[in-house]
């Protein structure tokens, strides 16, 4: 059985935490300022959005930085 490593995204509106526009829960980065707006487990890769804050990746276990892994413009960060 291949393990899934998916994005726990919301659907509604909420606020970019740069620039504090209204975003959608389907875009991965702020299209105002162009904020990524999904977070990395560093040691699996298990991704899930900025505002879920986890301190304990939901996937592994490992504990994981405030802002660990931060989706950028050119891939994981």
């Amino acid at each position: 059985m291949a393990e899934e490593k998916e994005i726990v995204r919301g659907t509604g509106p909420f606020l970019c935490p740069k620039c504090r526009a209204t975003t959608q829960g389907r875009y991965a980065f702020c299209p105002q300022c162009g904020e990524p707006l999904d977070r990395q487990c560093p040691e699996c890769g298990f991704t899930w959005r900025f505002y879920v804050h986890h301190t304990f990746c939901p996937s592994c276990g490992q504990r994981v930085p405030e802002r660990a892994g931060v989706a950028t413009a050119r891939g994981w960060g």
